[in-house]
């Protein structure tokens, strides 16, 4: 119901009727909903707005019209990010992996110095191709 503030199809009643003032406060707690759904960094820029269909129709002015080679540009950005040398799928698999079973007790009780020189990044990547159960079962000498 309190979309109908900001799409126009409750407007603003005329200043002395009897639902102006119930619809003042109703609109100021609108406005505040929207202030606070707004980054910090930029809210100032619309705090002058009187009423919560001006504000948003200044947010739809400013950021409603879509930029089509920046949001291809977001998202090969997004497709291409990696967790050192995992990409983000792999990563989280290998996360996921440890958090349901554990760390395997054959990687526990590789020495420290190994650990250390190749920290979990290289033993994810050396587990990577290897299935989830199978990571975590004994090495068979």
């Amino acid at each position: 119901m309190k979309i109908g503030f900001i799409d126009g199809s409750f407007p603003k009643p005329a200043a002395g009727s009897k639902t102006f003032e119930q619809w003042s406060r109703v609109d100021l707690m609108v406005i505040s909903w929207i202030w606070n759904s707004i980054s910090k960094d930029i809210v100032e820029a619309f705090m002058y707005a009187s009423s919560s269909p001006e504000l948003w129709l200044e947010l739809q002015r400013r950021y409603g019209r879509s930029n089509g080679p920046m949001l291809y540009q977001i998202q090969r950005e997004l497709s291409t990010v990696s967790q050192g040398d995992l990409s983000v799928t792999a990563y989280l698999t290998k996360d996921s992996c440890f958090k349901l079973h554990g760390i395997p007790d054959w990687y526990k009780n590789l020495p420290e110095q190994k650990k250390k020189e190749s920290g979990v990044k290289g033993f994810a990547a050396s587990v990577t191709d290897v299935p989830c159960k199978e990571r975590f079962q004994s090495p068979k000498f």
